[in-house]
């Protein structure tokens, strides 16, 4: 594994012996390794232990910021882009994965962003 490390090489399989020989480094650079985090990224957001941390969550830019419009087309919002939708959901599962104490003040002002596209900020 030094030998690898030092020449700046990853592999996933050697990697994942560490957890059979108990190696705390190889474990965490495993654990933040783009294959375990495409590993994980269906299941988990957000990702947190005393030894490795990674977020999943990937923001999306949409155009326009604001809409044109004068008055709420229904009452009740309904998002219709379904991407858009998706995004949304998956920001909110990622802000309940997290725990509370770790929100960011970029996390508020993603919700800030989700939200005045919505039209939900007056």
């Amino acid at each position: 594994m030094a030998i690898l490390r030092s020449r700046r090489l990853y592999d996933q399989s050697c990697w994942s012996f560490a957890y059979y020989h108990e190696d705390l480094l190889a474990i965490k650079e495993h654990l933040a390794s783009r294959q375990a985090c495409e590993f994980m990224r269906p299941h988990l957001l957000f990702f947190r232990n005393s030894i490795a941390e990674f977020s999943n969550f990937e923001l999306k830019e949409y155009f326009p910021l604001v809409n044109q419009r004068a008055h709420p087309l229904k009452e009740r919002l309904n998002i219709l882009n379904a991407d858009f939708k998706q995004s949304y959901s998956q920001f909110l599962q990622y802000l309940c994965e997290k725990p509370a104490s770790l929100h960011t003040g970029d996390d508020r002002l993603v919700l800030v962003y989700f939200l005045n596209l919505q039209d939900r900020i007056g």
